[in-house]
Parts: structure tokens; C-alpha cells; sequence
């Protein structure tokens, strides 16, 4: 058992940095909140909605992974929100969301969903395809979230 006075070991800094590099910064209910400018019921409903990405932590906490949101617009990620109604609409736990989303894709020269998903309709329509591909391999696996399914369109 470790204790919250124990310095945490290599193994769990190097896990950490290779997760923080991965996924970058992620923001509080407090911070979405103040950032759309919108109330708990209406955050709520884009999470419920599948609009928005909200894993909880091991202690029970919602968090927002920041690249969802276009920060300078205050907005978030419009071309994102299919994507997340796919995958998330699945069942699919919001974490494996967050690794699909963040995985280097050989189709796209290694590059991740995140950082293609606004580059063209082309792209779109093929990360689109990846993803109901990846869906129909989930299903067919047996492998469930632990979010209702919902329409993946």
C-alpha cells in the first residue's frame, strides 16, 4: 500500500509523463463550466448527449480532456462531437475513448484522431469509418463500458 507521504517510484513518474504526454492537460466541471459559460444541468446534458468526453478518475472525479475544447473560441471542438457520439454511443468506457482518440494512427503517418479530426472532410469521413469499424470489433468482442449504448451515427 502506498502512503500519500511516499515519493512515488520511477516506474510511476515515467508512467505518469508517458500519460501526460499522451493525453495532455485535462480541466475540472469548474473550469467547462466557466470556459462554455454554461450551468451543471447543461453540462450534464452535452456529457449524457455524448458532446463531451468526461472520464472519472480512480477517486471518483469528472474530469475533460483539454483537447476537446478550441480554448481561444471558448467552444468545443465541433468537428470532435461525431467522433464522440460514435464512440462514445457505443458503450465504449470514456477512458478507451481517450486512448483511441490519442493512438498514433499508421493511416495517417502516425499522427492521432485529435490532431487530423479538423483537417478536412476527407479525413473526417475516414477517422468516421475507423471508428465504426473499431466499434463493430468491440461489440462483436463482447466488450461493453460502462456508459448506456446509444445511435452511433
Amino acid at each position: 500500500m502506498k502512503y500519500d507521504d511516499q515519493m512515488p517510484s520511477d516506474d510511476e513518474h515515467d508512467e505518469t509523463e508517458r500519460l501526460n504526454a499522451r493525453f495532455g492537460p485535462f480541466f475540472t466541471r469548474a473550469r467547462v463550466k466557466q470556459l462554455l459559460n454554461i450551468t451543471d444541468v447543461e453540462l450534464d446534458r452535452l456529457v449524457t448527449a455524448h458532446r463531451l468526453l468526461a472520464p472519472v478518475t480512480a477517486e471518483g472525479i469528472q474530469v475533460f480532456p483539454k483537447f476537446q475544447f478550441d480554448t481561444e473560441q471558448n467552444l468545443a471542438r465541433e468537428h470532435l462531437r461525431p467522433l464522440l457520439k460514435i464512440l462514445l454511443g457505443s458503450g465504449a468506457d470514456p477512458w478507451t475513448v481517450i486512448y483511441w482518440l490519442t493512438a498514433p494512427l499508421p493511416e495517417f503517418e502516425h499522427q492521432r484522431a485529435v490532431d487530423i479530426i479538423d483537417r478536412d472532410e476527407k479525413t473526417r469521413a475516414m477517422l468516421f469509418a475507423m471508428a465504426r469499424e473499431d466499434v463493430g470489433r468491440w461489440h462483436a468482442a463482447g466488450i461493453r463500458g460502462n456508459t448506456a449504448s446509444g445511435n452511433a451515427n
